[in-house]
């Protein structure tokens, strides 16, 4: 989800937005600063248009022409944070660095390159077909944060396979990467008894969630049931017995956005 100040970043996220070939919802917003400070931020922000949809547990890229002492996109990040997305992070077409007064703005730096996780994926692929020959397997996808890497998987698995889908929704408090309660909001669309299942995650952090579709998946008795994450923070697990048994990259506690 892209999240443009409105005016100055008009055109820049415009073109943005057109050059990036995934599927994704552009909104903005509206901020007015007041008060003295020094050029480029204000003393006070407030808010003159808020986002027409919620964030939460959603990617958010902030996406603004120019980031300087970063004092009002600041204020714009802690609102967000207030919404607990996902992850947030901001992209911008021109940076002065070293005018900055804050100094923990997530301007993001590429930290794996395309050409790496495709290859990643690559070896990924070949592994599961190995272990899977001759089994009836079934790739099972929690919507949505995980649907751009089990579409890649999916192609670079050389066996005959089904993709099917679940959709959970968290609430209640927990510590980040987990909820307290989770909720079903769409099935499978078919029996995986008897099958061999591998859930494919984007990231597993906690392990909350994904705990609850193992659980929920272990009650319709699959042959077998293991996990692919494309990410992983195996220090952050709070589920000691996971069956992880594909990771692409093993990644340090920071929000990740791509």
């Amino acid at each position: 989800m892209l999240v443009a100040p409105l005016k100055g970043s008009l055109f820049f996220v415009a073109d943005l937005s057109r050059a990036i070939e995934a599927v994704h919802e552009l909104d903005f917003v509206e901020l007015a600063g007041y008060g003295g400070a020094v050029p480029g931020g204000h003393e006070r922000v407030r808010l003159l248009k808020d986002l027409n949809g919620p964030v939460e547990d959603r990617h958010v890229l902030v996406v603004e022409d120019v980031v300087d002492t970063g004092l009002t996109l600041n204020y714009l990040r802690k609102l967000l944070e207030l919404r607990r997305p996902a992850s947030l992070a901001i992209a911008t077409l021109l940076d002065r660095p070293y005018r900055r007064l804050v100094d923990d703005l997530r301007v993001g730096e590429t930290y794996l390159t395309a050409e790496e996780i495709q290859a990643r994926v690559v070896e990924l692929g070949a592994q599961i077909a190995e272990d899977y020959a001759g089994l009836d397997l079934v790739l099972v996808a929690p919507l949505k944060g995980s649907l751009f890497f089990a579409a890649d998987l999916s192609r670079a698995i050389p066996l005959v396979h089904e993709l099917d889908f679940v959709e959970l929704a968290g609430y209640g408090g927990a510590q980040p990467g987990g909820h307290e309660r989770v909720r079903l909001l769409k099935d499978l669309n078919g029996p995986v008894d008897g099958r061999n299942v591998l859930v494919v995650e984007d990231v597993v952090d906690t392990g909350l969630t994904l705990n609850y579709l193992r659980k929920l998946l272990e009650l319709r008795r699959p042959a077998s049931l293991g996990i692919a994450t494309l990410l992983d923070r195996p220090y952050r697990r709070l589920v000691d017995d996971l069956p992880v048994r594909y990771v692409g990259f093993v990644v340090p506690d920071e929000y990740f956005v791509g």
